[in-house]
């Protein structure tokens, strides 16, 4: 039985608002994973779904077809996966994306790239989430979720806050 392949079509993609611009990478992420998770995209992005290997030669032709059938499978899901998050990163960070060829790959890059334990940048995060004041304009909506994130992006560096230190900068 032949597989009918669907091509993805870029208006069925998720909007991930802020797009991944440096700062944002915990609520990003998030965001991402759920959508992959939606679409059925979770494992390739993850690294769990990987391509079929190349049928040998001495492969049976009923499994060569099945293998190359799986194969496309994979790469159009790759595809999908893939510019679900290009689409969803801003444009100084789109570049980054051009050296790789599959969604796991990029995804783990984006990780490790934003999701530093790098000393440096765990400091200057810390003093983005310590000096983080209200702003005149600001609703206190935005003010508490502006200082979450900052706070999962410590989290997620290995500088956990806690939640009377948290809670205390809430309400100074």
């Amino acid at each position: 039985m032949a597989y009918i392949m669907l091509k993805h079509d870029i208006h069925k993609f998720q909007e991930i608002i802020p797009k991944l611009g440096g700062e944002n990478f915990p609520s990003w992420n998030c965001q991402l994973l759920a959508i992959c998770r939606e679409h059925g995209l979770l494992a390739l992005i993850s690294g769990k779904s990987t391509r079929a290997l190349d049928p040998s030669q001495h492969a049976p032709p009923s499994e060569i077809i099945n293998i190359k059938n799986l194969q496309m499978l994979w790469d159009d899901q790759n595809d999908a996966a893939y510019n679900q998050i290009l689409f969803n990163l801003e444009p100084n960070i789109q570049p980054l994306a051009d050296e790789f060829l599959d969604a796991a790959t990029l995804y783990t890059f984006l990780s490790n790239r934003f999701q530093s334990r790098n000393p440096e940048m765990v400091h200057a995060a810390r003093c983005r989430y310590e000096y983080y004041t209200m702003k005149e304009d600001q609703s206190m909506t935005e003010y508490c979720a502006k200082l979450n994130e900052l706070r999962r992006t410590l989290t997620n560096m290995g500088e956990d806050i806690s939640n009377m230190c948290h809670a205390k900068h809430l309400l100074c």
